[in-house]
Parts: structure tokens; sequence; C-alpha cells
């Protein structure tokens, strides 16, 4: 773009044209833009880089049991310590049956909740406010409400399975009760989320496509094998990015509710590293944890996103 210029009546110094305002506005407000993204980046650091460094540096110290002070570099001995532990593979085991398990049901149950929302049924504007109501509730407030549904006294299920002559179940205290409470409580937590994001791919689909079908004689089920399936597989891969990173990561259930009982049955990684930093207070191990843990979601990712590109490839 030309900037045209004009010489001063009094000075002749050639000065801008008013056109030349804009680009200087722009100029302006692309500074501005750097000062914000150098302001999230600075926050990145700190609250994420961060503690990842100083988890790095922790891994490989001992500290003492009494003082919880840093007393020796001691190499890998905490990573050969954490995996000998017995618990910690049982921890390892429950966090992919968490991810597997939770992730699974997620998109199934938030793909189909997503379908009945995007009809124009009488009761589809309760249904979303109900979505999003639920998205609301934090996860302390979702396990403490769930924890006084599932008691083993006095919690109303109990009360409704005694009604037909079930004996009270151990929900919170009894294996593997106890790890399927855990789960049921993060489903009905997070698959809101999902309902959102395959509500917001089937908005975006055209309707003519589904015409076209059924005029070549498609009925719903090929409809929504060959029409809906391959226009959501956007949206799916955002879905199972998400689901996969929540399932790794569930801990305010297990520590309100099970406090990763009975015996370690409802323990995760994540808990074991809270275990081992906060209880046990040996941040040297709780640490080579963490460390093992954030290798463990870069393989999941990476590999989910290979497997993703190679499915896009025709």
């Amino acid at each position: 773009m030309s900037i045209e210029v004009s010489a001063h009546p009094a000075t002749g110094r050639i000065k801008p044209d008013k056109a030349s305002r804009p680009a200087r506005w722009v100029v302006k407000q692309g500074r501005w833009g750097y000062l914000m993204v150098a302001a999230s980046t600075l926050g990145l650091a700190l609250f994420q880089l961060g503690p990842m460094v100083w988890a790095m540096t922790e891994s490989v110290r001992k500290f003492n049991p009494i003082t919880h002070k840093a007393v020796g570099f001691v190499g890998l001995d905490n990573f050969r310590s954490m995996m000998a532990d017995p618990s910690f593979w049982l921890a390892f085991q429950n966090t992919f049956i968490y991810c597997i398990v939770t992730a699974t049901v997620e998109l199934a149950l938030g793909l189909g909740i997503a379908l009945l929302l995007d009809r124009a049924l009488p009761a589809t504007p309760i249904a979303r406010t109900a979505v999003v109501a639920a998205l609301a509730v934090s996860d302390s407030v979702a396990s403490l409400l769930w924890s006084s549904l599932l008691d083993k006294d006095i919690g109303p299920v109990n009360g409704l399975l005694s009604i037909v002559g079930i004996e009270p179940v151990g929900w919170l205290t009894s294996a593997p009760a106890a790890m399927i409470s855990v789960m049921v409580v993060t489903i009905w937590r997070d698959v809101g989320l999902i309902v959102l994001i395959y509500l917001a791919g089937l908005q975006g689909l055209d309707d003519e496509l589904f015409n076209a079908a059924a005029v070549d004689g498609a009925n719903s089920w090929q409809q929504f094998r060959y029409v809906t399936l391959p226009g959501l597989r956007r949206v799916s891969v955002l879905a199972i990015f998400v689901v996969t990173i929540t399932g790794l990561r569930i801990f305010t259930p297990i520590n309100l509710m099970t406090l990763g009982g009975p015996n370690g049955s409802s323990q995760n990684l994540i808990y074991y590293i809270y275990d081992q930093s906060m209880k046990n207070l040996d941040y040297g191990i709780g640490s080579a944890a963490t460390l093992f843990l954030v290798v463990v979601m870069i393989i999941v990712t990476v590999a989910q996103g290979a497997a993703m590109r190679e499915r896009d490839t025709p």
C-alpha cells in the first residue's frame, strides 16, 4: 500500500498524509499484542515450566526425613526406589484403567446426548441447561455431593437398593466399588464438555449432505455412519485429547471420596505423587513420579496425534 506525502506550506518539510495514520495505529496495536503475549509467556514459565524444572532437580536429590531438607545428590536412586514400589505399579495400572474407561464412556455418552440435543425436541432447552449446570459444579462440590449419595449407611443410593432387597454396598470403602464410584463422578462431571464439543460439531454440518443422502435412499443409521461421523472427525480429535488428559489427571474425587483406598485400589499416579510428597514427605520419589507421569502423558498424546494423522491420510 502506497502512502501519499505532501510538503508543509511554511517549512517545506515533507509530512505524511493522513492515510498513514492507520499504519501507525496497526504498529501501536501490534506492540500491545506483544506485551500481552509476553505476560502470558511469563505466567506459563512461572507456573508450568518452573515447577517442572524444580521437579527435575528434586528427583535426583535425597531428603532428610526429619528436617525435609535436601542432603545430597543420589542420581537415579529415587527412580529405582519408585520402580521397586508395588504401590507405584498399582497406581500406574489404575491410571490407565481410569483413562480408558472414562474416555470411552464420555465419548460415547457425550456423542449420544449431543445427537439428542441437536434435535428440536420439547425438552431440549432444559436438557442443554442441565448439561451446562453440571459443568459449573466444581470437582470438590461434585465429590462431596456424590460422597453423600454413596454413603454406605445414610446414602440414598443404598436406600433405594434396600427397597429391592439388596444389601448396602460400601461404594467408597470396598474394592472395586471405590474405583467405580470415582469413575462415575468423573464421567458425570466431565461429560458435559464433550457434549458441547460434539454439539458444536453437529450444528456445523451442512444440511444439504443429509438431504442428498436421504434422496439416495440412506436410512438414519447410514446417514449417521457415512455423513455424521466423518463430519465430526475434527471435533472428535479434540474430544479424544480432552478426555485423555482429564482421565490421566483425576485427583479431587479420589482425594475427597476414597483417599486412594481401600489398600490403594483406587489410587492413580496423581494421587501416588500426592501421597509420596505430602503425606510421606518424600519429595524425591514424588518428583520422580511426576516426571514419569509427564513422560507418559507426552507419549500418549504424541501417539494419539500420529494415529489421527495416519487416519486422515488418504
